[in-house]
């Protein structure tokens, strides 16, 4: 918020549990109330699992769908409501993955969040383009956060690979030859 403000522009701060589409809603009429409309929305929240898939639980793929596709439904419905109530041409991008592209190992119930995302927006992109709003995802591979360290660790704990390992195979098929980072998305 500090750092919005110190370049002369309004913000504001909303603590919602994305899982919970009344959170999302809520906080939607927050930022048109405290900021006067917007212009674009990012569903960016989502988490990730490493399990294999035999070893899945019927309580993690509830968590993992609530967060990841649920949370992205919910920003994509509360937004577009918004945008159409004003008669405004907005804007909805949506976080997908690499792994929305192409399913990885021990990241099977992550990567069909993933792909549901993708249909998300293409269902959304086509619904919604008559009203003039646009509806996109982007789709980021391997990026050097906290998240890829803990798949990272799970995956050492699920394949006896030395911690580092998961991570730098990964890295090297990049053809930047380094991971992304989060400035880079």
């Amino acid at each position: 918020k500090k750092e919005v403000e110190a370049l002369g522009r309004k913000a504001s701060t909303f603590s919602a549990d994305v899982s919970k589409r009344d959170d999302v809603y809520a906080a939607i009429d927050h930022a048109e109330k405290e900021l006067g409309g917007f212009d674009v929305i990012v569903n960016n929240a989502g988490i990730a699992q490493v399990q294999p898939i035999s070893d899945v639980k019927p309580e993690e793929v509830d968590r993992i769908l609530k967060i990841n596709v649920e949370g992205v439904l919910w920003g994509i419905q509360a937004a577009a409501a918004k945008f159409k109530a004003r008669g405004h041409k907005g804007k909805i991008i949506n976080a997908s993955s690499i792994a929305g592209h192409d399913g990885f190992a021990m990241l099977g119930v992550y990567s069909a969040t993933k792909f549901a995302v993708r249909a998300l927006t293409q269902a959304a992109a086509k619904e919604y383009a008559s009203a003039g709003i646009t509806v996109n995802a982007y789709c980021p591979g391997i990026v050097g956060t906290d998240m890829w360290v803990e798949i990272d660790e799970r995956f050492s704990e699920i394949t006896g690979a030395p911690k580092g390992e998961t991570y730098k195979k990964y890295v090297e098929g990049i053809a930047l030859g380094r991971a992304q980072t989060p400035e880079d998305v």
